[in-house]
């Protein structure tokens, strides 16, 4: 079946699908469309899913298998290159969403415990070598840490925020208030009691 072109919703670039759900011409473009790019010298924050260590999770089709990789580390690739499986992408910035190229930088297991000992930074991080602590890339970065609608994973907008709060004032359960914005009650508890979205006023 032949479809139509289209344009790519990253690069804006007009291409030829192979299925009629193909939003981007490239793994390049699908990549990137989820990444903040910001100026030359800032962290560039991944805007979609992350793991519990704070590093973005990417997962394609075309990548060969449908395994999910490190933002990171495909970043590295995308820039400059294939690496080798036992090589780490680390990061100067110590910012673990970070994709700039620019923050980034290979190494071994050594050599990245060496980096972690020169930022004084080994007695603070976790099994996996992952910054712990106020040296973490949220503390040390905070403008780069996503919060509330531009946060990849957000299911509520701020509006919807507030309208949760006031309804909860005027007497409201959080199930009530949960089954009209499709979320669980947990989550109207947590915006409720500003355990979450505690920047919206």
């Amino acid at each position: 079946m032949n479809f139509k072109p289209r344009k790519c919703r990253n690069c804006g670039g007009v291409f030829q699908p192979e299925g009629s759900f193909q939003p981007f011409c490239s793994f390049a473009c699908n990549f990137w469309s989820k990444v903040d790019r910001r100026t030359e010298n800032e962290c560039w924050p991944w805007l979609a899913a992350t793991d519990d260590d704070g590093y973005g999770r990417f997962s394609n089709w075309s990548v060969g298998v449908n395994k999910s990789h490190r933002s990171n580390r495909l970043a590295w690739k995308l820039s400059n290159g294939e690496i080798q499986d036992d090589v780490l992408v680390c990061h100067t910035c110590d910012n673990p969403p970070c994709c700039n190229p620019g923050h980034l930088f290979l190494g071994t297991p050594k050599e990245n415990s060496e980096d972690m000992v020169k930022k004084s930074r080994q007695s603070k991080v976790g099994n996996r070598g992952n910054v712990k602590g106020d040296l973490h890339g949220s503390k040390t970065k905070p403008e780069c840490v996503l919060k509330g609608e531009t946060h990849g994973q957000s299911k509520l907008t701020e509006w919807e925020v507030r309208f949760s709060r006031y309804w909860h004032s005027v007497g409201f359960k959080y199930a009530e208030i949960a089954k009209v914005m499709g979320v669980h009650d947990t989550v109207i508890s947590k915006i409720v009691r500003r355990k979450a979205w505690a920047h919206v006023n």
